[in-house]
């Protein structure tokens, strides 16, 4: 259940809560076996505010982990480029001109995915479905042109894409 879901509950129950609630109106003698369970309008707003909170955890919950796998990820797409590198290094003069022509694109793919990601640990429950989303085409984009870089640097039977 997404967080939006949770807030229209959340919305509907106090709607329906409120307008049950009328503390105007004089009570009235009934047994205590005729007494239904009525809401205060404090009541109601505790419960709203208790759901809020309950929405406002998942959220947060969600997104740490979220930002956490996505941090893996993004520690693999940096520990990949720099294995490019030195086995570029290790390859020789043509190969090491190639890595070097190739390197500031392969970094801006990489600082792409990190900066989505910061974004994403500081999104609002609104923007986070977008900012996630975000890093997640940003971390594949990474994750392609580093895979291209390897058969390009080192032929085909190299290609190991990062985790």
């Amino acid at each position: 259940m997404n967080a939006k879901t949770l807030i229209g509950i959340a919305g509907l129950t106090a709607a329906v809560g409120l307008a049950g609630c009328d503390d105007s109106r004089e009570p009235t003698q009934t047994s205590a076996a005729e007494t239904p369970a009525t809401a205060t309008s404090d009541d109601v707003r505790r419960e709203v505010g208790e759901a809020a909170d309950a929405v406002s955890d998942y959220t947060a919950e969600k997104r740490d982990a979220f930002v956490d796998a996505s941090q893996k990820q993004l520690d693999a797409l940096s520990e990949e480029l720099a294995k490019l590198r030195a086995e570029a290094e290790a390859k020789g003069a043509a190969t090491q001109q190639r890595f070097a022509d190739m390197r500031e694109a392969l970094e801006r793919e990489v600082r792409i995915a990190k900066e989505r990601l910061d974004a994403a640990q500081d999104a609002s429950a609104e923007a986070w479905q977008e900012v996630k989303n975000g890093f997640t085409v940003a971390a594949e984009d990474a994750k392609a042109a580093l895979a291209r870089a390897r058969v390009d640097l080192f032929g085909p039977s190299t290609a190991t894409p990062p985790r």
